[in-house]
């Protein structure tokens, strides 16, 4: 969430604490507000609520007998009901979430918070890196043009992506360079300001901090596996 955060994605404000020998993540809330001396709550909505999908569906793939939200249900709401600000914030996010290795962005990890003044994606929370923990899955919550592991990605998989969510092809694979290259150029800030938090080192920073770096340079590779423009495929028809 901090790497997130130097990469200027809107995220929860966090932390850490010590209690007694026990460490602790302390996240703020974003849908409380203080008031004339009073909390008030901001109604949010994740994308199963959006979507109309059970919890136990809030991955693309899982046993609840009820296919998750895809990206492009995802997007669709956007589209639907937020801006063009709220869509690339929603691209950036999913983006990211793959080169942090995040398999946990699921879709209630993704919220809409509803106002007078109408509807905005909320900030980003509850990011984690799932490389280096052994028993946590490898596969993404939401497929990318069907494939379920990010470091599987390439170029013509973003591109159905675009397609399937309404995005242009061109544009995403762009964003996906630059937030790869921002991505390793603040990790390591982001790595000394957790360590620099009042819950102090932990013994993986250093192998999350490798595994994102290694991830962002393995997608970045793998972009040049594109596929040809329409026209471009036309014509190679005709001149067989």
């Amino acid at each position: 969430m901090t790497l997130a955060g130097r990469c200027d994605l809107k995220t929860a404000a966090v932390t850490t604490g010590r209690a007694g020998e026990w460490s602790y993540l302390l996240v703020t809330r974003y849908d409380r507000v203080q008031r004339e001396g009073r909390w008030l709550r901001v109604h949010q909505e994740d994308f199963c609520q959006a979507l109309g999908k059970p919890p136990g569906a809030k991955y693309e793939r899982n046993r609840s007998g009820v296919r998750g939200p895809r990206l492009a249900d995802m997007f669709k709401v956007v589209e639907d009901y937020l801006t063009a600000v709220d869509r690339m914030r929603l691209l950036d996010a999913v983006i990211s979430n793959v080169m942090i290795c995040n398999t946990d962005s699921h879709a209630k990890n993704y919220s809409v918070l509803l106002t007078g003044r109408g509807a905005s994606l909320a900030p980003l929370y509850d990011l984690m890196c799932a490389a280096e923990w052994e028993n946590v899955t490898k596969n993404l919550s939401q497929t990318i043009a069907g494939k379920t592991r990010g470091d599987h990605l390439k170029g013509c998989h973003w591109q159905r992506m675009a397609d399937e969510c309404g995005l242009n092809r061109t544009m995403i694979l762009r964003r996906i360079e630059t937030i790869a290259g921002k991505v390793r150029r603040e990790l390591p800030e982001a790595v000394e300001a957790v360590r620099a938090m009042p819950g102090g080192n932990h013994p993986l920073l250093t192998e999350f901090a490798a595994a994102i770096e290694a991830r962002c340079r393995t997608i970045v590779l793998n972009l040049v596996h594109i596929e040809a423009a329409a026209e471009d495929a036309d014509d190679n028809v005709h001149a067989r």
